[in-house]
């Protein structure tokens, strides 16, 4: 059957937080929500250059570009998810758990991302059916595209510019399994170079090594490869910090976002890329 839902939400899709709100622009520009809701100060401190309610739709638009959140409203029998994420799995998790508990088979549901101008629409049951086949993350593969017109694409661009105005550093780093011992070399993501659509610390492992093996006596038998590394780059579209590092590490993802200034709203971890992999072997 169908189930009638109302309600309006902000969801941090990447800490999994839900708040129930009366109407989206209001709630997070009120005392203390946008960091509730897990929003950086930096991003919080533009909301100023966006008139209240005059801007609302540009406004909403670029938060979810900038940060991990998602605007959830519901319209009785269907209810809507944006956001705006390269990589749709945590949104898509995070729906997939709100559905569960609030809707029916024959709830009509709509996704629109727009990060990848696409847009979804499907009964409960249906995306039921394609999670059980392929998984949540498959979902937006039925998606269609819908772009936004080119007069709100070109205000969306400038208007995220002036957001962008983010703290963070970028560079390379290791980290001893424990997470004890640290090491980095790192400059302010104002200072850092620009290499095509991403901002980098031109500097590699192999040549900072000797640095790190002057902090760590326990480093100085070891060749660099050896000791669990990563790296922070910039990507300027979607306005993220990308960091690079092996999977073994992922439990330290808090301290070493605290350790490199960088907000986890704007975080993003890639444990994929195999030259950051340690080897069966690797104890430090």
């Amino acid at each position: 059957g169908r189930t009638i839902v109302r309600e309006g939400y902000w969801c941090n899709y990447r800490q999994g937080a839900w708040f129930p709100i009366h109407e989206h622009e209001h709630w997070i520009r009120g005392d203390g929500n946008a960091k509730k809701l897990g929003l950086p100060d930096a991003l919080i401190r533009t909301f100023g250059s966006f008139c209240l309610v005059k801007d609302r739709n540009i406004f909403l638009l670029c938060l979810m570009h900038q940060a991990p959140i998602m605007r959830v409203r519901g319209h009785g029998e269907h209810i809507s998810f944006e956001f705006a994420c390269e990589d749709p799995d945590a949104p898509l998790r995070e729906i997939m758990g709100f559905l569960d508990k609030n809707a029916g088979p024959c709830t009509g549901v709509f996704i629109r991302n727009f990060a990848k101008d696409k847009a979804l629409s499907a009964s409960y049951e249906q995306l039921c059916q394609w999670v059980a086949q392929d998984g949540a993350g498959s979902v937006m593969a039925h998606a269609d595209t819908e772009v936004l017109s080119s007069d709100v694409a070109s205000e969306l661009q400038r208007r995220r510019a002036s957001c962008e105005t983010v703290d963070g550093e970028v560079g390379l780093f290791w980290m001893s399994l424990d997470g004890q011992k640290f090491f980095s070399r790192t400059v302010p993501l104002g200072d850092a170079d620009t290499y095509g659509e991403f901002k980098i610390c031109d500097v590699s492992h192999y040549t900072a090594w000797p640095q790190a093996q002057q902090k760590y006596t326990a480093w100085r038998e070891k060749e660099y490869e050896e000791v669990p590394r990563g790296r922070v780059v910039f990507k300027v579209k979607p306005g993220k910090f990308i960091i690079y590092m092996p999977k073994e590490l992922g439990r330290h993802e808090a301290k070493l976002l605290q350790k490199l200034r960088i907000p986890s709203a704007l975080a993003m971890f890639d444990y994929s890329d195999i030259h950051y992999q340690l080897n069966p072997f690797q104890s430090e």
